[in-house]
């Protein structure tokens, strides 16, 4: 069986999918979309270190753009949170990935 890969918007590589995360294979490693321990069907960068993972939900599910009440003018692209950054809405830093306006430059949702 071939293996499932998937292009990503927040990741330059593909991902290659894999049924079940073993400890001995990636011990530690925490979803970059999501922050939680990685368990069951993910996604994985095979060139990257320290890795980018996915859990297939956070990947299948977190849709790469969407519309906001709180940014009318434009969609609001989901990329990954760098440090530092705040959310607009809740003013709490962000982390794993985040919403923001590409156009604008707006800070992330």
């Amino acid at each position: 069986m071939a293996e499932q890969q998937i292009e990503h918007v927040c990741h330059e590589h593909p991902l290659m999918f894999k049924e079940e995360q073993k400890e001995k294979d990636c011990p530690l490693v925490f979803c970059s979309a999501c922050e939680d321990p990685m368990l069951g069907p993910s996604y994985t960068c095979n060139q990257c270190r320290p890795a980018f993972v996915l859990h297939k939900s956070c990947a299948d599910e977190l849709p790469p753009e969407i519309n906001h009440l709180i940014h009318r003018k434009h969609p609001l692209i989901l990329f990954p949170a760098t440090d530092g950054i705040f959310c607009k809405a809740c003013d709490k830093c962000c982390s794993g990935f985040t919403y923001a306006c590409s156009q604008c430059n707006t800070k992330p949702l």
